[in-house]
């Protein structure tokens, strides 16, 4: 089948990152990362001799106008898309537009809010179907699903039910209303839409892919041009070796997509993969794509052997937690090419680090960052402000251990109640949220959107200005992302710089 995967362009022409957990606009350094997880069932499906088209919308410069006349000049069978919260009623609103551009396609839509409220995505006009949770296998899956069903539909049936389709009703083509019963219901981790438009279907939860049947992404297709790396203007692709977290942090939907079991792909299949970027498309820049890379440290041991040992000569950039890491390890890290680690620190204050369920102390955090700069690591600090239990006081503590911290970039996010998280629940249950939490409002970690008893959402967001303002433009840090600046990125960087001056 014809199978086109999109991420979809934003409102108001916005660029916007739709990647797991990560669901935010592109931010002040403008960056977008390459989609690693429609990359990554281009792969699967590949695999079944479909031909599959990627397009990352907001990447190319291209808007809904593009999307409809590439609908229109190369109609699909199956048509898939990202979703996120903050582009929420826009994204779904792209069912109407993708039905009237291909009327017989099947319609389906991923991204955390989607699996945990499937029914708010299939309420709306032109969506068939719901990928809940980790979506590669279970599109995969659907896609078998309907093949089969199409093979058992004559032609001038299958004419019919094309010629039938309707923005408000699920095409007629692939999507057989009278699936039989190996048709659709046999795909696990799908929510559907029956034929008639109102039967909602939700069938068991998919079982997360064991890791020996990750593939690495298949890139054909997509320009890598406009992936690059911040203040240094280098082309980068992503690296997913690991998938899942252990841990239980109240304010994350990590689980929600890859599970709470961590699995890890084996090590000579990811530098295997890595070579063969290397050798396709000349990227020696990797962002290695984890909830947290270091979960395991034997496991970052061993990738770093084999990167060392086959003389791959990378450079690359990975997440961690305070309390997963040691100098042994970072200095084999360093070794093995890592030169930047970002740290989910989110609270100077162990009482909100303990009500959140970080589990980390405000002194691993500091050991943390000072033992990466002591090695020539660059380091990147992530905080998190308006979280419950938050002060003016504990606001205040956070800033001041940023500020003490020899930290080369930081952000500082409010606290974003995402829908399937314990915060969901906990906001709801007190009545917290400024939205109204059945509506799909649109809310990111861009914009503050809970009223604690303590702290208003508008007191967070005027201290998120006043923390930006206090850490970047002290000379220090300054002279820190100036250091980090290449030639080829300045002009990025000086728009990037007056758009952020402009906000703050």
């Amino acid at each position: 089948m014809r199978v086109l995967l999109f991420n979809p362009p934003g409102p108001e022409g916005r660029a916007f990152i739709r990647e797991g957990r990560c669901t935010q606009e592109a931010g002040a350094w403008s960056v977008l990362w390459p989609p690693v997880t429609l990359a990554t069932a281009a792969a699967l499906l590949r695999e079944d001799g479909h031909r599959v088209r990627v397009v990352d919308f907001p990447a190319a410069g291209l808007g809904t106008a593009d999307l409809a006349q590439l609908l229109l000049a190369e109609p699909p069978d199956v048509v898939v898309w990202s979703t996120g919260t903050p582009t929420l009623p826009f994204d779904l609103d792209l069912g109407a537009f993708v039905r009237k551009a291909a009327p017989a396609a099947f319609t389906a839509v991923l991204g955390t809010h989607v699996s945990v409220q499937p029914a708010e995505a299939l309420a709306r006009a032109g969506i068939d179907a719901v990928l809940r949770g980790e979506p590669e296998g279970v599109l995969k899956d659907l896609c078998r699903a309907l093949e089969r069903q199409r093979a058992d539909v004559s032609p001038r049936e299958r004419q019919s039910r094309v010629f039938s389709g309707s923005a408000d009703s699920p095409a007629r083509g692939v999507n057989d209303p009278d699936s039989p019963p190996d048709g659709l219901a046999s795909v696990r981790g799908l929510s559907w839409r029956g034929g008639d438009g109102s039967d909602i279907r939700h069938n068991p939860d998919a079982e997360p892919l064991p890791p020996e049947g990750l593939p690495a992404p298949d890139w054909d297709g997509l320009d890598l041009k406009p992936y690059r790396l911040p203040l240094k203007g280098r082309p980068f692709l992503i690296v997913a070796p690991v998938r899942g977290c252990p841990y239980a942090c109240s304010f994350c939907t990590a689980p929600l997509y890859y599970g709470s079991r961590l699995r890890k792909r084996p090590i000579d299949r990811v530098v295997a993969e890595i070579e063969g970027n290397i050798a396709r498309f000349g990227v020696r820049e990797y962002f290695i794509w984890a909830d947290t890379f270091t979960a395991d440290r034997r496991y970052v041991r061993a990738f770093c052997d084999a990167v060392l040992g086959r003389r791959l000569g990378i450079t690359w950039t990975c997440n961690s937690r305070v309390d997963t890491v040691d100098r042994e390890t970072f200095a084999l890290m360093k070794q093995a090419g890592l030169w930047m680690v970002s740290f989910g620190i989110e609270s100077g204050s162990e009482r909100v680090l303990k009500a959140c369920g970080k589990n980390t102390t405000v002194a691993q955090a500091a050991g943390a960052v000072r033992t990466a700069h002591d090695l020539g690591i660059r380091t990147a600090g992530h905080f998190i402000l308006g979280l419950p239990g938050e002060t003016e006081e504990s606001m205040a503590e956070t800033l001041s251990l940023a500020l003490s911290l020899p930290l080369d970039v930081a952000q500082f996010y409010a606290a974003a109640p995402f829908p399937g998280t314990r915060l969901y629940d906990e906001a709801v249950r007190n009545g917290w949220l400024r939205i109204d939490a059945g509506t799909g409002s649109p809310f990111s970690q861009n914009a503050a959107v809970l009223d604690l008893p303590d702290l208003s959402a508008a007191r967070v967001d005027a201290f998120r200005r006043e923390a930006y303002r206090r850490f970047y433009l002290r000379p220090r840090a300054i002279r820190r992302t100036l250091s980090m600046l290449e030639p080829r990125a300045a002009l990025q960087a000086v728009a990037s710089a007056r758009r952020f001056l402009n906000w703050i």
